[in-house]
């Protein structure tokens, strides 16, 4: 028997072991480690990115997080020399006081667990947002569904959700833990089987499917399968396509949630095609026999939204979190990454957000750590 033992330890906050048995993953664990305080030390920063809307810039420190400035926090003197006058009654465009590159001496005033989220919970309602009321959505568990119950729960009260095994339109109590738990028929508008759910999915009565994988390329194709260049013999073997070809192929629209953004899964190339993107580009998809106007739309990951630009189908950068910048997100793609005219920043979780996935989807703790 082979026993490796894999770390991933590239994000400072946090590790990652997987034990894998003869290629197959055995035990997953994830720590995450301590960090040293940093309020009220100074570091000389330089400006990464500028937030005309929010009338702030994002500063680069030396750490993971970019910090968070705004205007009315910078001393004149930072910009007097560009002939801005310093006047309290008349607010200055941030976009005249600081330039990208800028170099300023910080102090930081809030340490970056202040905030009130986790990016886990940011990548929910990042992806709740895009759900549109009145469409139907397929979803598994885990993020995928909190999103679509977080949508239910504001503004899509009609959404219709359709679990994999059977269940449509549940009225769901709390989070189900797996397609076959018996809440994804409570109260449901039809409790019948899987094939019944990807025959509706074939005639395009199903508008999102949310799916993930362990890989992805420019196109949007997912790879669930396996990691290696032999199926018979690969480095690691993953659970498979379950359902998820089938989802990607009939859904009129593909909602992709990654929950790591790395060069390692960001990849020109998958190892494998378990669920078609647009494969090789522009009209591929309809060449090897999918619907005309299906494939994916949107990914979703811990560092920013994705969509894909229509003539090229290729994926493209049009929004990034808050402190993330553009370059970011560029060195965390394995491929060429396009970049929308103008990228903006997701809007963070609301009070009542965080409320309704605490206490009304996920009480008892399931994908949000108590």
């Amino acid at each position: 028997m082979s026993i490796k033992m894999l770390i991933n330890a590239v994000d400072p906050e946090e590790y990652r072991v997987a034990i894998v048995k003869d290629g197959e993953l055995d035990e997953f664990y994830i720590a995450t480690s301590t960090k040293e305080e940093t309020k009220g030390n100074i570091y000389k920063g330089v400006v990464s990115k500028i937030e005309p809307s929010l009338q702030a810039a994002f500063i680069d420190y030396g750490v993971y997080k970019k910090g968070f400035l705004p205007m009315g926090e910078i001393h004149p003197e930072y910009y007097e020399f560009r002939g801005i006058a310093f006047d309290p009654k008349s607010p200055i465009n941030i976009e005249k006081a600081v330039k990208k590159g800028d170099e300023l001496l910080v102090q930081i005033v809030k340490e970056m667990e202040g905030k009130n989220y986790s990016l886990r919970e940011l990548m929910a309602v990042v992806a709740a947002r895009q759900l549109e009321d009145g469409k139907s959505v397929a979803v598994g568990t885990g993020l995928p569904l909190v999103a679509a119950m977080l949508a239910q729960q504001t503004h899509a009260p009609n959404l219709i959700i359709f679990f994999e095994a059977g269940g449509i339109a549940p009225q769901l109590p709390i989070l189900p833990i797996s397609v076959g738990d018996s809440r994804t028929i409570h109260r449901a508008l039809c409790a019948t089987t899987l094939i019944d759910i990807m025959d509706t999915m074939r005639r395009g009565f199903i508008d999102y499917a949310f799916l993930g994988g362990a890989q992805i390329d420019q196109y949007g194709n997912l790879n669930s399968t396996m990691i290696g260049d032999n199926y018979e013999t690969p480095k690691v073997r993953f659970p498979g396509s379950g359902g998820a070809n089938d989802f990607g192929s009939l859904a009129w629209e593909t909602l992709i949630i990654m929950d790591r953004h790395s060069s390692r899964r960001f990849v020109e190339k998958v190892d494998f095609i378990t669920t078609p993107g647009y494969l090789y580009g522009p009209g591929a998809r309809e060449e090897e026999g999918l619907s005309e106007g299906t494939g994916p739309s949107k990914v979703i990951t811990d560092l920013c939204l994705m969509d894909f630009e229509p003539q090229s189908k290729r994926m493209r950068l049009i929004a990034t979190h808050p402190g993330i910048t553009a370059d970011d997100v560029i060195k965390a793609t394995g491929f060429e990454l396009l970049i929308a005219n103008e990228v903006g920043t997701t809007a963070p979780p609301s009070t009542d957000d965080l409320k309704i996935l605490h206490e009304v989807i996920d009480p008892q703790g399931f994908v949000f750590k108590k």
